[in-house]
């Protein structure tokens, strides 16, 4: 199974907040966080603890690990995905209940927009060091029991993706790719009878195609179906956790409808393989 670094996570989606100044700021804090925190306080009672409202907690819910093994544990084995969620639970504050709860919106937008703005957890400064494949909101709900007071609160779920990573390019085309499914590799052969009554198998050609499964948009997707209708070699790319493999001449030769699943646009590609340089 892939490997989650739960702290490391957290502290991550803690740096992505605080570089939003209108979320985070302490040189003008008006109107903003004071606090972004790590993990729960006080028993899980937020609304009690000894920082002032607004403020934000980043924490997992009581089942953070959506995943189970499906392949077993065994030598140098695993599965090269996972999925995990975290919760961003933000309280807000007002001299009246209804500015308590227009505050809190104001907040649900700008977190959810930052999130969606960096969906695979790169470091907010350098844009580099991906924490996740892709993420997304899940979830948002808004706690009852506080509704109509001048402290107020809502939990943002976010549903990130873990582990292999695979980037491809084609033809100067950047596609991020959610996982490869269902690759061939390998000889095509010509059958032959034979005198001795057995059949003599001959390898005639090597093949190998890629089937990748991608995220897309309406215009990636116009763009990959012109390429698939005027056929051409290209080459191409294939960065897998940071080790490329070079490929001169490569040809998209299909592509799916595109489909909404985990609220990911995504489609379906096959790429036939050429020529390999690397």
């Amino acid at each position: 199974m892939a490997s989650t670094d739960y702290t490391g996570d957290i502290t991550r989606l803690i740096a992505i907040l605080k570089n939003n100044s209108n979320i985070f700021d302490p040189a003008n804090p008006s109107g903003k966080l004071n606090a972004i925190n790590f993990g729960e306080q006080r028993g899980g009672q937020q609304d009690k603890a000894s920082i002032a409202p607004p403020f934000a907690v980043i924490t997992t819910p009581t089942q953070p690990f959506l995943t189970k093994d499906s392949f077993g544990i065994g030598d140098n084995s695993s599965d090269p995905q996972s999925t995990v969620l975290y919760e961003i639970k933000v309280f807000a504050t007002g001299s009246i209940p209804d500015d308590a709860e227009k505050n809190l919106y104001g907040f649900i937008k700008e977190i959810v927009d930052t999130i969606r703005n960096n969906p695979r957890g790169k470091d907010p400064i350098l844009s580099n060091d991906p924490k996740w494949i892709r993420s997304f909101v899940k979830d948002i709900s808004q706690s009852q029991t506080n509704r109509g007071k001048i402290v107020q609160n809502a939990t943002i779920t976010i549903q990130c993706q873990i582990g292999e990573s695979i980037l491809l390019v084609y033809d100067g085309i950047t596609i991020s790719v959610l996982e490869e499914i269902n690759s061939n590799h390998g000889w095509n052969i010509q059958n032959s009878p034979d005198d001795d009554g057995l059949i003599d198998v001959a390898p005639v050609s090597l093949e190998e195609k890629k089937f990748f499964k991608i995220e897309t948009n309406p215009t990636l997707q116009s763009t990959l179906r012109n390429k698939v209708r005027s056929p051409g070699l290209f080459s191409a790319t294939i960065t897998k956790n940071g080790i490329a493999r070079n490929i001169t001449n490569s040809m998209l030769t299909r592509i799916s409808d595109s489909v909404v699943y985990d609220q990911i646009q995504q489609a379906v590609i096959e790429l036939q393989i050429i020529r390999d340089t690397s």
